[in-house]
Formats: structure tokens, sequence, C-alpha cells
């Protein structure tokens, strides 16, 4: 067999390469080398260095692991001397040819490249490594892509011919009433992006990559309109909050807190939901990310349960984990750094009202709503899911995880001075005349200076896709003042204003019922911000702080009926383990139930806004 018949019977049949990417492969074998050994040939000893890789295209290779037991056999198609790829210094066998062989042997470093970003082929090569030591073979579970549905087929299918279709049709049907041709190709290039984000047809920044490449491409809207975005106070704040929510994330100090809590917590139920609720209040703002929220809580509810003793699927485990959900998910539209939502529609206010609703201020003007859904949370969990469960906190257990944890390091003690210097920095803005931005660019500083996010983690930790999008987004609303759009949009509105600025209360209604439509078929993304895109412009002609009606679209937006409609429970409740934690009829009644909630929330919200000059 020449070295040409011994790649291709290789390539063909290892599972290892099977894994690798095209280039590693390439490397691999430009690395490869075919030699042939006759009988009883001692290929290595246990003492000789571990430099190569052998695979068997032909032959029987013996491995005495020591003088007193049989030889392990490896035949064609297996590997010998893996030890070498995991840096053993030595060999672990005597490998010896018990009939001639042909091989192909590799050098360590060649077999390690393929292991890079590559976890796949790392079991296989750590499976067959066990296999040639002890005989005996593991399965490996593979990761199976889940495969579209004609159903997901059909409409990916549909969104692509609206995509198409839609931007001709809107060129041509607003001829007479858009009559500047830039303005109507906008608004295509605008139909465009926002079929391949309703229909979910690429990733969700890809569509404002598009019209920000669009317009520039075109010469639609000047540059500095269209890339205003990416040097707004919003965009900066926003990065900051990414980098501090992803230092927070990373440094295990959310553990570590949990920990802390649960050692003094009383034996009583009520304050084992408390602690899941307020774990969920306090990241909320730490972390930008509902899903991100999700999938720490998921774990920590397991643990809790684990170390409460409740019993899974009963009324304490599905109370628990209410509490944690709600803690997570209710209060994303109370804070500012919640959400990257609430940082594009930020974004689009006047320049006077993005200083006024910087994180303090946004959370001053939420108070009511977030004290009113406080007390829902309460009464609902007092008496919808009673439970006379008693618990009993393992103490001893989680003293022990948490002396494993050791003392603070730096990192971890770091992340939590920067954390409290950037929150009590926000709260004293008015002492100290730094705005929030200015704060949250020097805490990113300071985390970057001392390494605590260093350049992978500055890379890979921040929601990079998302600042993209934000940047992108608050650019293409200025490109849409720019060229006269709002106004036409306005002159369409008018009936919608009247109820905006005298009747507040039915404005509520008809936008928590046009919410409710819209999310059964477009999610909460492309939903709160096409409707709020269209609503601060008219609140701003009817004197109506564009706050208002950006708040109560991120609020209402949130309601969900079904799973499918908000995505970051499904990153909850695969974390759970195990997978029937809580009793699913409770916990979508309580949904349904917090949902009215939401409605009541604001509408008990309105004399504190009017007071406050907002309405």
């Amino acid at each position: 067999m020449n070295a040409t018949q011994a790649v291709r019977f290789f390539l063909a049949n290892d599972k290892t390469v099977e894994c690798a990417s095209p280039e590693q492969k390439s490397r691999l074998i430009a690395n490869a080398t075919l030699e042939k050994f006759d009988f009883d040939t001692q290929v290595y000893t246990k003492d000789s260095e571990t430099n190569y890789v052998y695979y068997i295209i032909s032959g029987v290779v013996n491995l005495y692991l020591d003088n007193e037991n049989p030889p392990k056999v490896s035949k064609k198609g297996d590997y010998f001397g893996q030890e070498a790829a995991i840096d053993s210094e030595k060999y672990a066998s005597k490998a010896i040819v018990k009939e001639p062989a042909v091989v192909l042997k590799f050098p360590k470093h060649a077999i390690q490249e393929i292991f890079l970003n590559n976890i796949a082929s790392e079991k296989h090569f750590i499976f067959n490594l066990f296999k040639s030591l002890s005989g005996v073979t593991l399965s490996f579970t593979k990761n199976v892509e889940k495969k579209k549905t004609r159903k997901m087929l059909t409409s990916e299918l549909a969104g692509w011919i609206y995509t198409i279709i839609l931007p001709i049709i809107l060129y041509f049907l607003f001829k007479d009433l858009i009559p500047g041709h830039s303005a109507r190709v906008f608004l295509a290039l605008l139909s465009i992006a926002l079929c391949m984000w309703v229909f979910e047809l690429v990733s969700s920044f890809i569509p404002g990559v598009f019209l920000v490449v669009s317009v520039l491409a075109l010469g639609i809207a000047p540059t500095e309109i269209i890339l205003s975005g990416f040097s707004s106070e919003t965009f900066i704040m926003a990065l900051s909050v990414y980098g501090l929510g992803s230092v927070i994330l990373s440094s295990g100090i959310i553990y570590r807190v949990l920990l802390s809590i649960l050692k003094y917590m009383p034996n009583s139920p009520f304050w084992s939901n408390a602690c899941a609720f307020f774990v969920g209040l306090v990241l909320t703002p730490a972390v930008p990310s509902a899903s991100s929220r999700g999938q720490i809580m998921g774990p920590m509810v397991s643990d809790m349960m684990s170390y409460t003793g409740v019993k899974p699927g009963g009324s304490a485990a599905t109370k628990l984990s209410i509490s944690a959900y709600t803690g997570t998910n209710v209060f994303s539209a109370i804070f500012l750094s919640s959400s990257l939502h609430n940082f594009i529609l930020l974004g689009l206010f006047w320049a006077q009202d993005q200083e006024r609703f910087q994180w303090m201020g946004w959370l001053q003007a939420a108070l009511v709503p977030a004290a009113f859904m406080v007390v829902s949370y309460a009464l609902v969990t007092f008496f919808f899911v009673r439970s006379d469960e008693v618990i009993q906190i393992n103490r001893q257990r989680i003293q022990e995880q948490y002396d494993l944890l050791g003392n603070y390091n730096a990192r971890e003690s770091l992340a939590l001075i920067c954390f409290f210097v950037f929150t009590v920095g926000v709260v004293t803005s008015n002492l100290h005349r730094l705005s929030p931005p200015t704060l949250g660019l020097i805490v990113l500083f300071i985390l970057l200076a001392f390494d605590v996010l260093n350049r992978e983690g500055f890379q890979k930790n921040i929601d990079w896709p998302s600042l993209v999008l934000l940047g992108g987004l608050i650019g293409v609303v200025r490109v849409v003042d720019h060229l006269g759009l709002n106004t036409f949009f306005l002159d369409h509105m008018d009936w919608l204003g009247l109820y905006l600025k005298n009747d507040f209360e039915i404005f509520i209604f008809l936008l928590a019922g046009f919410l409710f439509v819209l999310r059964l078929f477009v999610p909460y993304g492309p939903a709160v911000i096409i409707v709020a895109t269209l609503l601060i412009p008219l609140a701003q002609q009817y004197e109506v702080n564009a706050w208002v009606v950006s708040f109560c679209t991120l609020f209402l937006g949130k309601m969900w009926f079904f799973q499918s409609q908000y995505p970051p429970l499904a990153d909850f409740k695969d974390k759970i383990y195990p997978s029937e934690a809580y009793n699913e009829r409770y916990f979508y009644l309580f949904n349904l139930y917090m949902n009215v909630m939401r409605v009541l929330a604001i509408l008990a919200s309105i004399p504190y806004w009017k007071k406050a000059g907002l309405i």
C-alpha cells in the first residue's frame, strides 16, 4: 500500500478526523509519514519520550502495560501511542509489532491542532486511548443538529418571497405619496430588513448591518447620520454594561453570592422564594440578556431544590421556579441596562430625554410599575401556590462548597468593586456630575487595565453582534428623520395621537391589544422596536414624553402566552434538573395572571407619570 492509499483509508475510516474541519485534515495529512514495521519490531518502550502518534493501516501491534498481564491488541484502524497527543511525558505501554504493520506516523503537535475548537474530535481521541489501554470500547453521544420541519421551511420560503416582492411593491405603491426617490428606496430597503428580521431568515444583527451598508453604498444619507449610533452615549453605555456584565458572569461571583445567602437563610419556604426572587432581581440590571439570566437561574433553582430538599414537581418546587423566573423576567423594562432593546429605544429619544433617562432616571420613572409587579408577585405566590412542605437546608454541604471556593480572588474582588462603584456612581450622578456613560467607560477601562476583562474576554464575552445592531438601528432611525419619512407616518396616525393625548387609558388598551396580536407572529425584539419607532415621533408631536410610550411598549411587549413567544423560557427550563422540576400548569396560569397585572400596572402608573410631567 502506498502513501496515497494509506491516507485515503485513514480519512475514510477514522472517527477523530471525521469531526475535523477540511483545513485541519489538510494540515494533519501534511505532517503524516508512512512507515512499515517488520514482525517483532519494538516501536517504543514505556520509558520512551512521547513524540509521535501512530495509526495502523494494516497489521497488528501489541501494547504491553506490564510483564504480568496479557497485551492489548491494536489492529487495522486503531491508534496507538496516543499519550503523545495529551502531553504525557512517557508512553504508558511498550509497543511491539505482532504482525508486519503499515502505519501512519503523526507528530504530536499535528494531532493536537485538530483538537482546537473541536471538542468532538478530542472526545473521539480520548475514547480511542481508553480502548487501547483497557480494551473497552466506549460509545460516543453525538449532538444531533435539529432538522428543520416542513412548517419551518414553509415559513422561511414565505419570508424570502416577502423579502423579494414587498420592497418592489412599496417602491411603486408610494410613488405618488412619497415623491423623493431616496426616501422610497430607503423604505424598500427597510422592508427587506424587516422581513429578514421578522421571519428570522438571518441572525438578528444582520438586517442592521444590511441597512447601514445599503445606505452608505447608495448615498441615501450622509455618513455622519447613518453611523451616528456608534458615537452616541447610548452605544457607549451599552458597551460598558455588556463589559461589566461579562466580567460578573465569568468571575464566578454570582455563585459565591448565592452560597453566601443560603448559608444564613432561615429554614422557611418564604425565605427560599424570596432568595430566588432577589437573586433574579439583582441579575436583571447586571446581565443585559434575558437568555443569559435564564441560563444562570436554571442551575440555581436546581441547586436550591437540592439544598432545601423540596420534592421535584411539587408545589414548593413550582413556587421556587416561579420566583426565580419572575425575578429575571418581569423587571426587564424597569432597568435600562437589563436589555439591548431598552438601549435601542433610548437612542431614539431627543438629546435632552436621552440625558434625563439614563440609568437612574429610567428607574425613577418606572418605580410605580415596579412596585406594582412586586406586590402582584407577592400576593399570587402567597395565595396561588400553597405549600405545606417543610424545608431543611443542608448548611454543612453549603459550607463545604463555599470552602472549596476559597477566599475572594483578585478577579472576583475587582468585579464586585466595579459593580458597586458603577451602581453607586449612577445613583449619585447629580452630586459628582459624571454622566452614567462616562462612569461606565471609566469602569470598563479599569476592568481592561487590570486584565480582569482580558483580550480574549473582550472579544468573546461581549455581545458584539447586539452592539452592532444597536448602533445600526439608532443610525437608521435618524435616517428616517433625515428623509422626512417620520412626517409621512405621522400624517396617517392622527387618530391614535388623539387617544395618546386625551385618553391615555384607551391608548394603553389599544397598544396592549395590538402587541398581543403582533407578538403571536413576530418575535419580541422586532415587535417592540417597530411599534416604538412609530410611536416615539407621535408622542413627541402630541407632547407626551417618548419614554412613556417606549416603556409601555417594552413592558407590555413582554407578555407571552405560548413558550414559542418567549425563547428565554426554554433556556431557563433546559438548565433545571430534573426536567419536571415544577408543575407547568401552575406556571402558565401564573404567567397569565402576571400578563393581566402588566396592563394594570401601567394604568396604576398614569397618575404618577402625570404628576412627573411625562403625560
